[in-house]
């Protein structure tokens, strides 16, 4: 079952890139920031998130930490924070010791614990991108719907 969202589709213009290894978590996400009005760039690793964090204009980067590539989520930030210092990130991790790294490199940014509904995912993301209420979703979704497994 899809997610459907109710209501005019407003276009924020806000560019958001998502960084995640798992091709269904990365689709899902996509689909989701997508519907609520986001425009969403994806990278399956962060080779490919580098290549894209070299252009501006994301106003948020919302990735995982473990993941193929030469740097993992964390490193992503550090170096995406080196050349866009007000870049928010958000971290989809089990492992909440990730926040005291970020915290300690001056990235603002939050955790988002995995598993995680739809609308935290949304709250998170309009929270650091100050773009309005969370989008309101219709229908009994089933879990599978609105949970990102706990992969790590």
């Amino acid at each position: 079952m899809a997610l459907r969202f109710f209501g005019q589709k407003a276009m924020t213009n806000t560019r958001i890139l998502v960084v995640e290894d798992e091709p269904t978590i990365r689709d899902w996400m996509v689909e989701i920031l997508s519907d609520a009005g986001f425009e969403v760039d994806e990278a399956g690793n962060s080779d490919v998130a580098v290549k894209l964090l070299d252009a501006d204009g994301y106003r948020l980067l919302v990735t995982d930490v473990n993941m193929p590539g030469k740097l993992d989520g964390a490193e992503l930030a550090e170096r995406a924070h080196s050349k866009h210092p007000k870049l928010p990130v958000v971290f989809m991790t089990a492992r909440p010791e990730v926040l005291d790294r970020l915290r300690s490199a001056g990235i603002p940014g939050e955790i988002l614990p995995k598993p995680f509904k739809v609308e935290r995912l949304l709250a998170v993301v309009r929270d650091l991108t100050r773009t309005g209420p969370a989008a309101v979703h219709r229908g009994a979704a089933s879990e599978q719907d609105t949970l990102v497994p706990a992969m790590v």
